[in-house]
């Protein structure tokens, strides 16, 4: 079973993200995606994937991301958060988890990252050429006091950041072979311009075979900002929208919903969270 959401525009940030389950029966699973704006501004976004299948993953997965969302509240670095994240799930009985999370300024458009025992990204300049991101750090849930190192990349328009759990890589049981498609397809259909690149890329990866893991893309596009400068509409930066942005910016945001400490969801977490 497959599931897309259309996500909202705002002005020079898109995010696109897609979701195929291996279970046809139920939406349970370990695999989730998530983008929300802080408090303080900024966009924290995260995706993972946690061990196993059904409800006890589910019920990880759900921790994970909760801890990811507390903990961004009080301190937007992703190193921090993943920390913080790694030290919820050691307690009780929950099972272990991969992740990445990053945070983007808006204002000067500085992508900060970390990654917890995932398959790393992949970054796709405004050139059209697609890279493997560096990544380091343990698994949440592994071990008490894991470190996770956040990475900086400096993003600009027309670039592309594609994140994704390794079901898509592990499709035909050979991951090395399933990174080296992953990067062949992302060159080869040009996805930075596409309206929807997490489906195009689900779509020419698996090809309408059923995976054997649960799925997960989610990509965050980069665009020049339609009313000038570097600023994101509905959202508090360096700089200022004009009065006809803001009115765009929430209509394109419309309703989100409330987490903890007032944080504003965008709406963008997979159906099964």
């Amino acid at each position: 079973m497959e599931k897309q959401h259309h996500f909202p525009t705002i002005s020079n940030i898109r995010l696109s993200a897609t979701y195929s389950s291996a279970d046809t029966q139920s939406l349970a699973g370990g695999d989730w995606y998530d983008a929300f704006e802080l408090p303080q501004g900024g966009v924290m976004f995260s995706i993972g994937d946690a061990v196993g299948h059904g409800i006890e993953a589910s019920m990880t997965m759900s921790r994970a991301r909760q801890a990811i969302i507390g903990a961004a509240l009080g301190n937007g670095d992703p190193g921090f958060v993943l920390a913080r994240a790694n030290e919820t799930l050691m307690t009780g009985e929950a099972a272990f988890a991969t992740a990445i999370c990053g945070y983007i300024d808006p204002g000067t458009l500085e992508l900060n990252y970390a990654t917890a025992g995932h398959p790393s990204g992949i970054f796709m300049d405004k050139s059209g050429v697609a890279k493997i991101l560096p990544h380091n750090g343990a698994p949440l849930g592994v071990e008490h006091g894991s470190c996770y190192p956040t990475f900086k990349l400096t993003v600009s328009h027309d670039s592309l950041l594609i994140l994704f759990t390794d079901g898509l890589l592990e499709y035909d049981h050979d991951i090395i072979e399933g990174e080296r498609r992953l990067l062949e397809v992302v060159n080869y259909i040009g996805v930075q311009r596409l309206a929807n690149p997490a489906r195009a890329i689900m779509e020419a990866i698996l090809k309408r075979r059923k995976a054997p893991d649960d799925v997960a893309i989610l990509t965050i596009a980069f665009r020049d900002c339609p009313m000038g400068g570097a600023k994101i509409c509905g959202l508090r930066t360096n700089g200022r929208c004009s009065a006809r942005c803001r009115k765009r910016g929430r209509a394109l945001i419309g309703s989100p919903t409330l987490g903890g400490a007032g944080v504003r969801n965008w709406r963008v977490q997979a159906p099964f969270a």
